[in-house]
């Protein structure tokens, strides 16, 4: 289990889990999030490269290019886990308090917007703010 800190975003998340991959020579990592984000952070993940242009800043660009790249010459397989079901086996009080989170208008506005950001990345509507404005 490795805490990554060096992120801001799920892009970015993203793109330190592929450098980390390839710095440890993985072949298959498991990307710990909500349950409600695993769509989005896929999408992130399938979108990565155009997300990342030049206009965002070139050097990143390059970067995640060469990291995409990488990543499909070696078949690195990514899969997002939800943490809920593993909090759930740890501990019935998790289970409970993950259960009541969900029946709150706040999750329900979540996954509303996790679905609108998922929606946006696939149809390409997502960009990110350039680095350099």
């Amino acid at each position: 289990l490795i805490v990554q800190e060096r992120s801001n975003s799920t892009a970015t998340e993203i793109v330190e889990l592929l450098k980390l991959a390839k710095e440890k020579g993985w072949k298959k990592v498991l990307a710990l999030t909500n349950d409600y984000h695993i769509p989005r952070a896929q999408a992130f993940y399938d979108n990565l490269g155009a997300l990342f242009t030049p206009e965002y800043d070139e050097a990143t660009s390059k970067e995640v290019a060469e990291l995409l790249s990488w990543a499909k010459e070696q078949g690195l397989v990514v899969v997002f886990q939800d943490a809920e079901s593993i909090l759930k086996l740890r501990s019935s009080h998790y289970a409970t308090l993950i259960d009541e989170s969900k029946q709150t208008e706040a999750y329900a506005g979540r996954i509303a917007a996790e679905a609108k950001g998922t929606n946006d990345l696939n149809e390409g509507r997502y960009k990110l703010r350039p680095l350099n404005k």
